[in-house]
């Protein structure tokens, strides 16, 4: 089992007993996926994501980046 993927494999599994909808994306595909599933091109995302930079504050490494695209992704989904 790749690193990482029993945690993911334990989060999806708790979701799908709870009846909450879970989708796994790769970190990698994570701008790529919102660009296409939002339909905004990947650079305005990336520059609406600095722009949270600068209101959130610190801390605000690749992980919040990622997190909150991946909250984009969620509320934006069609």
């Amino acid at each position: 089992m790749p690193r990482g993927e029993f945690f993911r494999n334990v989060i999806r599994g708790a979701c799908r007993g709870m009846g909450i909808a879970a989708t796994g994306v790769r970190e990698r595909d994570l701008f790529r996926s919102a660009a296409e599933k939002l339909d905004f091109p990947g650079a305005t995302i990336k520059s609406n994501i600095e722009d949270l930079r600068h209101s959130a504050g610190r801390p605000w490494t690749a992980d919040q980046k990622n997190a909150a695209v991946a909250g984009f992704l969620v509320l934006g989904h069609k």
